[in-house]
């Protein structure tokens, strides 16, 4: 037997062991509870900047380069856990899950060093595992599935009919799974379907089922960005020059909440935070769920409204190391952040 056959043999034997040890720590790998979400529709929908579980809250530091850190709910005990640049950060068990834009390299050769993708990472650090190496939208935890939206080309080798569609993925790496060529939203997850409004002619309010990958109409209207909360789903309407109105889930009229025209909106606690937009006198919102005594927070324009159980946070729309808070149901007093 000559050295490169000997050589291809023990290549084959390396990878053959590689894929066992794989499979065995595939199926090792702990499940999540059926009922575990990763984050809530608000903060997917602005980036997910910002995720809480177990009593710890993991933010995009956008004061350290967009690095991850952890800290307490208080923000007490605030420490950089790993140099990546998240977004659309989610928590199960005792694994984070996020979308790493960063290609981590640039210039001649640097398609070799493309960190895009969906990751894994230990809530106490260590080393990240890429579930996914391709660019996504969104990025939502439930249970042991990773739900996300993929530009593909849906017949291949026809560029013309191509765009984003829904996948998903098992935590343990397994069962990559096509499941819609229409662009659901997963952001709202309730009792067993994705609510998500159209993207093109049709904006009305859908409900995607991933299991029966049955698509329904529950209201009729033009909606976009919607957030469910206890009953109510709040949208920014782009008939109504995206004012914020929300609308009964079980039926009942539209209700007009904030008339300023919005770029973006989160429901925090008892409060819809809002960018107002306007030519003179743009700012950062805030209002009562019901529409109620609208409150200067900051002026100027703010995007990726995020949210812990204590504080609120949001960038500076023209500097993305500017990264304020604020109490969520304290006085108005903003500053920034910068543990």
């Amino acid at each position: 037997m000559n050295k490169k056959s000997i050589i291809f043999i023990v290549a084959v034997a390396i990878i053959s062991i590689g894929l066992v040890v794989a499979s065995q720590l595939s199926r090792r790998f702990p499940k999540n509870p059926e009922d575990t979400i990763g984050n809530n529709a608000g903060n997917l929908l602005n980036k997910g900047y910002v995720a809480e579980a177990g009593g710890k809250v993991y933010i995009r530091n956008c004061a350290d380069g967009g690095t991850l850190w952890v800290m307490n709910p208080d923000e007490s005990s605030a420490k950089r856990l790993k140099e990546i640049t998240p977004e659309y950060i989610n928590v199960g068990g005792d694994y984070l899950y996020y979308y790493n834009s960063d290609s981590g390299s640039s210039g001649f050769l640097s398609f070799m060093a493309n960190n895009t993708g969906i990751y894994r990472l230990g809530i106490k650090g260590g080393n990240a595992e890429c579930l996914q190496q391709s660019p996504v939208d969104y990025l939502l935890l439930v249970g042991n599935t990773l739900y996300y939206e993929y530009f593909a080309s849906k017949h291949d080798g026809d560029p013309e009919d191509s765009g984003l569609g829904l996948y998903s993925i098992q935590t343990d790496r397994s069962d990559h799974t096509h499941l819609a060529d229409t662009p659901v939203i997963p952001a709202n997850y309730y009792n067993g379907k994705f609510y998500y409004a159209g993207q093109t002619a049709d904006l009305s309010l859908h409900a995607y089922d991933p299991k029966s990958k049955n698509d329904s109409t529950v209201i009729k209207g033009s909606f976009w960005n919607p957030i469910l909360s206890e009953g109510y789903v709040y949208y920014m309407n782009p008939e109504r020059n995206y004012s914020i109105c929300r609308r009964n889930l079980s039926g009942g009229n539209e209700e007009e909440l904030v008339s300023d025209r919005t770029d973006c909106f989160n429901i925090v606690g008892n409060h819809i935070y809002y960018q107002k937009n306007s030519r003179t006198d743009p700012a950062l919102m805030r209002a009562g769920k019901d529409g109620s005594n609208p409150t200067t927070v900051i002026a100027g324009n703010y995007t990726k409204i995020n949210a812990s159980s204590k504080y609120v946070y949001f960038v500076d729309y023209s500097n993305e190391s500017l990264m304020y808070h604020q109490a969520i149901d304290g006085p108005v007093s903003p500053s920034v952040f910068n543990p």
